[in-house]
């Protein structure tokens, strides 16, 4: 398959991967695409394969980077991005060489580009891009890494994480989300979390990011940097924070233990049908869908493996 590079002249019948199209009420793909829009204007570059999926990559020169990185000469990924059947049929490692030789065609240094200490759904991923040659430049609190690759193999030119971001902290009282456009899908999360704030009674403020000087002094990066997040992410981490308030959005300090009496007593809840994994991790308080589809998948397979031992059993009889 060929790629497309989506511009000002065919953005408005190309689909932008991420979001190829809005829900009924809903303003994801014109959003993102008015915001790319404005950014084609500073030399951002929109490259995705021609095909119904998402499979793209998305990237600028830092110094119109939407993140508060000191990178001069570089080149930075906003957005990086191979999924579903796309997957290990080499069309990251072709969008990657097309990114390189284009940045070096317009006399960048090198690449940066956010990533973390272990891989996050909505960042890229640290272990691929280290085995392409990426290093770690500068890390940020809670786990932010800011990778690059130097095209002449020096690191005199590393860039860097700018001193705002690097704690992750704000001056601002309460539970505090910034926010952009440059993710189709965060400003429709962003509002139904400030609903949720707003019932619990909880100091909630939502500070939208609409300029890249705003952006580069900012003291955070996920929030309008999650051009990967799937809705699934985000449906946990408002579920999370209607349940355990501002703590839920932290990063886990370790990982989350459940006693045999209630994975028993949400198998049992689940197999008596109507229920949804979702509405059992809201009830019962557990992180994720997937640890729960996890305890039904094994008790399948138990009564499974029960089932054809029976069979054997009973064929000997016969």
């Amino acid at each position: 398959m060929s790629f497309i590079k989506v511009d000002q002249t065919n953005i408005e019948k190309e689909h932008i991967c991420c979001a190829i199209s809005d829900k009924k009420g809903e303003n994801c793909v014109a959003s993102k695409k008015a915001w790319l829009k404005e950014r084609f204007e500073d030399g951002l570059v929109f490259l995705k394969l021609n095909a119904r999926g998402k499979v793209f990559i998305e990237y600028l020169p830092a110094e119109k980077a939407w993140c508060p990185i000191d990178a001069e000469g570089y080149f930075y990924i906003n957005c990086f991005w191979v999924s579903g059947q796309y997957k290990g049929k080499g069309y990251a490692n072709q969008l990657l060489d097309l990114c390189i030789k284009d940045v070096k065609e317009k006399g960048a240094v090198g690449l940066a580009i956010l990533s973390s200490a272990k891989k996050m759904p909505f960042l890229s991923d640290p272990k691929y891009l280290k085995y392409k040659g990426f290093q770690i430049a500068d890390t940020a609190e809670p786990y932010f890494q800011l990778l690059y690759l130097n095209f002449d193999g020096s690191d005199s030119r590393a860039p860097c994480f700018k001193p705002c971001v690097k704690k992750g902290q704000t001056q601002e009282p309460g539970l505090v989300l910034y926010y952009s456009n440059q993710c189709p899908h965060t400003e429709k999360y962003a509002s139904v979390l400030q609903e949720i704030a707003i019932q619990r009674g909880t100091d909630f403020k939502l500070i939208k990011v609409d300029n890249v000087e705003s952006a580069q002094s900012a003291p955070t990066m996920a929030s309008y940097q999650a051009a990967g997040v799937s809705e699934g992410a985000f449906r946990t981490w408002i579920r999370l924070f209607q349940t355990r308030g501002s703590e839920g959005l932290l990063p886990a300090r370790k990982k989350m233990k459940y006693s045999a009496e209630l994975k028993v007593k949400v198998i049992k809840e689940y197999l008596q049908g109507g229920i949804s994994f979702e509405t059992l991790c809201t009830k019962y308080d557990i992180t994720k869908p997937s640890i729960v589809q996890q305890w039904i998948s094994g008790i399948i397979a138990m009564r499974s493996s029960d089932l054809q031992t029976a069979e054997e059993i009973k064929r000997r009889r016969d």
